[in-house]
């Protein structure tokens, strides 16, 4: 689990992009958000000042449930975006629409906004994208539904699905280094220099080597795709 400390670290980062989620001033109307099936709490809930800045994964499969955040900021016009993770283990979704990792606790909710329109949000409480000034700071989280979870590389589904042996059954040893490398590479791992895996991700657009351990960012899901990926290329 993630302590608070390990969490203050990440907000650090963030904090220095000097564009940060404030407090909310005002209290809205919060409401329960209770529905029929969980599955309906997935999907992409933005976080920080502007759309995009940060935002939330949400997914679940059959064995695990995914929350990680990823910060996508820019310090200076035409530079390049700083993209950073944070992968919170073990979480947990209770029937009320409460969410706990660790001491971060949140809440399934619906916001009713000035207009009386109904907004489907995920409040945090303490925040995760800024310092709280008080116990009372909270962070609302808003559904986007224009957003989906994409993934780069060749093998997406890597990070976002339950994989079985029957995916892998017609890939070749090749194939299989390269799906189970992708998911490291992801997170900007990089590669022994001049190998095969480090030439093979350098010629890819969206790979940005900046990483030398990226094990703590890893989902719980990503990492049990990587133990089958190992076993079936063992096999070839």
């Amino acid at each position: 689990m993630k302590s608070l400390d390990h969490i203050f670290v990440f907000l650090l980062l963030v904090w220095n992009s000097s564009v940060i989620s404030q407090p909310t001033s005002y209290e809205p109307e919060l409401k329960d958000w209770i529905p029929n099936n969980q599955a309906e709490y997935s999907g992409i809930y933005d976080l920080g000042q502007n759309e995009r800045q940060a935002f939330l994964r949400v997914f679940s499969t059959e064995n695990h449930l995914v929350f990680q955040v990823k910060t996508n900021f820019q310090y200076e016009v035409g530079e390049p975006r700083d993209i950073r993770y944070l992968t919170f283990s073990n979480p947990t979704i209770d029937k009320t629409g409460i969410v706990s990792f660790g001491e971060i606790k949140g809440q399934f909710v619906k916001y009713i906004d000035f207009f009386g329109d109904t907004i489907h949000c995920l409040n945090f409480y303490p925040p995760i994208t800024f310092f709280p000034a008080s116990e009372k700071d909270y962070e609302l989280g808003r559904k986007n539904s224009k957003l989906t979870m994409t993934y780069n590389g060749k093998y997406p589904q890597s990070s976002t699905i339950e994989l079985t042996n029957s995916d892998l059954t017609n890939m070749d040893f090749e194939e299989l280094r390269i799906m189970r490398n992708e998911i490291f590479a992801r997170y900007g791992y990089i590669f022994k220099e001049g190998g095969e895996m480090n030439k093979y991700f350098n010629r890819q657009p969206w790979y940005k080597p900046e990483l030398v351990e990226v094990n703590e960012l890893l989902t719980e899901l990503e990492k049990a795709n990587i133990k089958l990926i190992q076993s079936v290329e063992s096999q070839r």
